[in-house]
């Protein structure tokens, strides 16, 4: 048994014996990789133990679930091929994988970082408000024609899915009018007040105007 089975063998004792707290990958193998680190928790989807897995790219996260057996198998792929440091954080122990530049691997055993396991979460990823679909987003230069975030706009992207998760907040506590005026002071490139308008117009189906102010 080599360090990568050994590896992969203790993550799979560990989700066994019910002493797997997390795990973390980083280092990448490309230097110009966009995947950066990704992390594995324990979640419970339906009452059935999955994997959660969260993807740090350069620009944004994604997390993808995914069933025991589909999360060893891309972990196998990922320290063989992709990463060159990988963590295991379990109740008994601590386990790091590193792979060098000249291609030799070690695997070092710590004292446990943990004492216990960390409750397996259900499922809640968080929700986009502003879909990367939306047409304003392409008109305003936030994503390109194929839905795709561009890198130097993923802050605005972000404040826009914040500050709609605000309104989403407000508005299920008052009464709103049949008719809303949404008035725009001529400030910046009025992004929050596409992003507002098409939230209350598309998304909640209300009825909904635009004035502009120079």
């Amino acid at each position: 048994m080599n360090e990568y089975q050994e590896f992969t063998s203790r993550f799979k004792a560990s989700i066994t014996a019910a002493s797997f707290v997390k795990l973390t990958l980083s280092n990448p193998a490309k230097k110009d990789a966009a995947l950066q680190n990704v992390y594995v928790r324990l979640i419970v989807l339906k009452n059935i133990p999955n994997l959660s897995f969260t993807y740090r790219y350069k620009t944004n996260d994604q997390v993808k679930n995914k069933t025991l057996e589909e999360g060893i198998s891309e972990l196998e792929s990922f320290i063989s091929n992709d990463f060159k440091s990988a963590a295991l954080f379990t109740t008994s122990q601590d386990l790091t994988l590193q792979t060098s530049k000249k291609g030799s691997v070690t695997l070092q055993k710590k004292k446990a970082t943990f004492t216990e396991a960390l409750e397996a979460s259900h499922d809640r990823q968080k929700v986009k408000r502003a879909s990367v679909h939306k047409q304003y987003l392409t008109e305003l230069g936030i994503m390109d024609a194929s839905g795709v975030l561009i890198p130097k706009m993923a802050d605005k992207y972000r404040q826009i899915n914040k500050y709609l998760e605000i309104i989403e907040g407000l508005i299920t506590s008052v009464s709103l009018p049949e008719e809303i005026n949404i008035v725009d002071m001529g400030s910046g490139k009025g992004y929050l007040t596409f992003a507002l308008y098409d939230y209350l117009k598309n998304d909640q189906s209300l009825n909904v105007q635009v004035t502009g102010i120079e």
